[in-house]
């Protein structure tokens, strides 16, 4: 029995050291971040503009909203866009609810008031330069909001890989010249990662109506350049 426990005690104490981890050997690194900010001119100018029209009844808004909808593609269509590069966005007819007055008192039940028609028109346009004119003709036409409106670039991904390629080149330069100020050897690459990047769009957003555009006038817009970001971090094995 007692050959039993020492036979037992002795298992134990080679299972304990099996679970002991194995130190790693040191390796002795240089970690460097490489930035990159790439800009480019916008090729493409995307628009959204909205028709709202109410009335007491959902037919009149409806006719009214399809009359100011016509007007606005007919115009931007004289204006020389192409059948492709305008597109209905979303479509929807709302039932606009009664509310009390501040100073009513007692239980109130909304009753439908009036109907909301919304139409929304995009565009997607090599025109750049017309952005202002667009907006000229939008409100001229009967469109009563922007609901956005931004200038991109149509081959975006190679924007991108620039960015990310010269931030690796800034990496790697700065780590040569750091090991070289430092009298030090790399002897090979660990790892790289790239943070996330994309390309920044410039945007711009406004709501009026047709009353605040005086006919002389031209919509003054600024296209502005398509930015993209890229980081990069590269660690490299040094000599000890």
């Amino acid at each position: 029995m007692q050959r039993f426990y020492n036979l037992m005690f002795m298992i134990f104490l080679l299972y304990l050291g099996s679970g002991v981890a194995k130190e790693e050997p040191f390796i002795p690194t240089l970690t460097v971040q490489g930035t990159a900010t790439v800009k480019k001119a916008p090729d493409l100018l995307i628009l959204n503009f909205s028709v709202i029209t109410e009335a007491e009844n959902a037919i009149t808004a409806l006719q009214d909203n399809n009359s100011k909808m016509s007007k606005l593609i007919d115009s931007l269509k004289n204006f020389g866009l192409k059948e492709d590069e305008i597109e209905t966005g979303t479509f929807s007819i709302t039932p606009v609810y009664t509310r009390p007055s501040p100073k009513f008192e007692g239980s109130f039940i909304p009753k439908i008031g009036s109907y909301q028609v919304s139409n929304t028109l995009a565009i997607r346009t090599n025109q750049i330069d017309s952005a202002g004119t667009l907006i000229d003709i939008a409100a001229k036409a009967g469109v009563n909001s922007i609901d956005s409106m931004r200038f991109d670039i149509k081959d975006s991904q190679t924007l991108k890989r620039e960015a990310i390629t010269e931030a690796a080149q800034n990496a790697i330069t700065d780590a040569l010249t750091l090991a070289k100020a430092s009298n030090i050897k790399i002897k090979r690459m660990l790892t790289i990662s790239l943070d996330n990047t994309g390309p920044e769009f410039p945007m711009a957003k406004a709501r009026f109506t047709y009353a605040a555009v005086p006919e002389s006038s031209g919509t003054p817009i600024i296209a502005g350049q398509v930015e993209a970001e890229a980081k990069v971090h590269v660690s490299f094995e040094i000599e000890d």
